[in-house]
């Protein structure tokens, strides 16, 4: 697996702030930005320190120079969310301005765009679509990242470093047929019908109503969104889950998280594939990884390795 040969600054991250080696194959990018105006260097400083519990294969900064932080072949702790970092690269990108939209600069921007192409060939991801293997990061956590400005700015991305590659232009959405109230769907890209990008939040939604070519989804009888019926496919709802079986802990146990939240519900990022029970009080459970505390969590929401 190799890395890109655009980087023109390398500063690598310590070691307790990504995962060596990937368990399944690279699929996705994944952008972010920096929430600042930042070389890549900089950038790059901050995933350096011991403790962070954050890092990013690449990052580019406001001048357009591209750095590398985790090497492709290893997993950096980037999108708030384990299953995404696994599949992905990730790059982090400078803003030009601090606030509002989140405005990013056109040699930061362009240097993305090139650095999109790149990872895309040499990873045989084909033909870069929005919402499928060009992702941002408010797709897997409630963030605002990486800001309006690129948000509304992933189909050009995709659509330019297709060209770059020499590739078709990401082709429209097909509806898998006539949809109606009642049936199960995912969005193909997503946008909602206003063309604003979209957090997936569930393996399927029901369509609630439908206009015209405007279907409003829901889950758990909560309104997601409204989207194009184009936008739409079918999907065979699972099976529901069984119940969850009360399981006795102690401490020591080696347990994993079947949700992550903590014990008042905050969400969390997992950096580990297990963690140890160092404490125990009532449903109150403590998480430790690499001896030091990782969380509390409701005993309910974690299961033995």
């Amino acid at each position: 697996m190799s890395n890109s040969a655009l980087v023109t600054v390398r500063v690598p991250a310590h070691p307790s702030n990504y995962t060596k080696g990937r368990n399944t194959k690279i699929t996705d990018i994944t952008i972010h930005h920096m929430a600042g105006v930042l070389s890549a260097e900089q950038c790059g400083g901050i995933f350096a320190r011991a403790g962070r519990n954050g890092s990013s294969h690449y990052g580019i900064g406001n001048g357009g120079e591209i750095g590398q932080y985790v090497d492709e072949s290893d997993t950096a702790w980037t999108n708030s969310d384990w299953p995404s970092n696994c599949r992905s690269v990730t790059i982090e990108t400078s803003n030009c301005a601090t606030g509002g939209d989140w405005p990013v600069g056109d040699a930061a921007y362009n240097s993305l765009i090139k650095l999109v192409a790149d990872i895309a060939k040499r990873n045989g991801l084909g033909t870069l679509v929005a919402g499928q293997n060009l992702t941002w990061h408010s797709m897997f956590a409630a963030t605002t990242c990486p800001g309006d400005y690129l948000r509304a700015r992933i189909s050009d991305i995709a659509a330019q470093a297709n060209k770059i590659n020499g590739g078709s232009p990401a082709p429209a959405p097909t509806p898998s047929g006539d949809f109606k109230v009642g049936d199960k769907v995912l969005p193909i890209n997503y946008v909602d019908y206003n063309g604003t990008p979209l957090i997936k939040t569930r393996d399927y939604y029901t369509i609630s109503e439908i206009n015209g070519d405007r279907a409003v989804l829901v889950s758990d009888g909560v309104v997601y969104a409204a989207v194009n019926t184009n936008n739409l496919k079918k999907v065979d709802a699972p099976a529901p889950a069984p119940a969850p079986q009360p399981e006795g802990f102690k401490v020591g146990d080696v347990v994993v998280p079947i949700r992550l939240v903590d014990y008042n519900g905050t969400p969390l990022v997992q950096y580990d594939d297990t963690y140890t029970i160092s404490e125990l009080n009532g449903d109150r459970a403590v998480l430790t990884a690499r001896g030091a505390v990782w969380a509390a969590m409701n005993t309910k929401d974690i299961r033995k390795a």
